[in-house]
């Protein structure tokens, strides 16, 4: 099912995934003007692209290269990208079944890097923000206050995360991030931010008392399994659906990882 809500010249396509009848995982792409930001799962790629049409884009830019935001890429010429993603954008793999089950596997797309300024109507600045991924962009309208900030900040806990996040990385992402005049966030997942920078400061707090006590029990000698059924709790079942690849053991090990590098 796709919805479209108005904030502004913002137009936030919402297309939501159902399971059972019931809608599951919202997932976000946004029109401003003829810019389309993130493209939504291939499932749904032609009821999306007849929902776009009528804004004639003109240009795309994907905020990171995995599969629930880059579903209809093929269909537009190029899409702009930060380069660590081209690999995966022109050649998609999906890795977990019930990510394919549940987005379908995109087709190859044509990626070109982006610049870091974008004009259209309006004046956007890419900004690099790895964390959730390294080929992590979000894209800032400082006259608006707009920030489209696609998976670097969700409304549900940080707990489980994929085997590509760098917990560091995302830390100081967002703690940048709170430091520009941002009136309205735009995640790529569930409604806007309309308190921002709070929600910010907020994420990178929680993630930093998160390292204190990781370091803490790691320092006690405690493995990563020990430390996540401490903090986290057991696996719940997306872990074994995605084999691990999703899970909060991940995150335990981003943490650990950095602490024994350094």
């Amino acid at each position: 099912m796709i919805k479209i809500a108005s904030y502004d010249d913002v137009q936030q396509i919402n297309l939501s995934i159902s399971f059972l009848g019931k809608e599951v995982f919202p997932i976000n792409s946004y029109v401003v003007g003829d810019l389309l930001i993130d493209t939504g799962p291939a499932c749904m790629s032609e009821e999306f692209l007849k929902v776009v049409e009528p804004f004639n884009i003109e240009t795309v830019v994907n905020t990171h290269a995995h599969s629930d935001h880059i579903g209809s890429n093929y269909a537009f010429p190029f899409v702009f990208a930060h380069p660590e993603g081209f690999e995966r954008l022109k050649n998609p793999k999906i890795e977990m079944l019930i990510e394919k089950f549940l987005y379908g596997v995109p087709k190859p797309s044509n990626p070109k890097e982006i610049p870091k300024i974008i004009k259209d109507d309006y004046t956007f600045n890419a900004l690099y923000t790895p964390g959730h991924s390294q080929d992590h962009i979000s894209l800032y309208e400082p006259d608006k206050g707009w920030a489209f900030t696609g998976d670097l900040l969700l409304w549900s806990p940080t707990r489980e995360v994929s085997t590509d996040v760098k917990i560091y990385d995302a830390i100081e992402s967002l703690r940048r991030l709170s430091n520009l005049k941002i009136e309205i966030l735009f995640p790529g997942h569930g409604p806007p931010f309309k308190k921002p920078n709070e929600a910010l400061r907020k994420q990178v707090e929680n993630l930093e008392t998160f390292e204190i006590q990781i370091k803490e029990l790691h320092e006690r000698g405690w493995n990563s399994e020990k430390i996540r059924n401490e903090i986290f709790g057991k696996e719940r079942l997306y872990a074994y659906l995605s084999k691990g690849k999703f899970s909060a053991l991940n995150l335990v090990n981003s943490y650990i990882e950095k602490t024994e590098k350094d």
